[in-house]
């Protein structure tokens, strides 16, 4: 399980995944926001176990929106530090994931910190 801080809410918490890829809001219970498998596409809630892909997280850690060909949005380093695409110099920080696993920060920004 790892931890979500939001850096623009003085790093406060605002969500947790699981060891299933399962995003919630909070540390503890919370709401089920989506998931995150291990190809690195980011799922919505839906019907059946997996929703509607609303992104993916690439190898290299840079997050799009859709499943290809989307646009990018951000990426997320080797030490989980998540990064929105502004500014010249490859965005500002807007969060981090406890565990610098680059599925895990990704899947935070889609789901949690847009």
């Amino acid at each position: 399980m790892g931890l979500i801080y939001n850096e623009h809410f003085g790093g406060s918490c605002v969500g947790r995944i699981d060891n299933s890829g399962n995003v919630y809001t909070g540390t503890f219970g919370g709401t089920y926001k989506g998931s995150v498998d291990s190809n690195g596409y980011v799922y919505t809630p839906g019907l059946l176990s997996k929703g509607s892909i609303v992104g993916r997280i690439n190898s290299d850690g840079r997050v799009f929106t859709g499943s290809f060909g989307g646009d990018y949005i951000g990426r997320v380093d080797t030490s989980g530090n998540v990064y929105d695409n502004s500014g010249l110099f490859g965005g500002s920080i807007i969060g981090r994931a406890e565990h610098p696993k680059r599925l895990e920060g990704g899947a935070a920004y889609l789901l949690l910190l847009r």
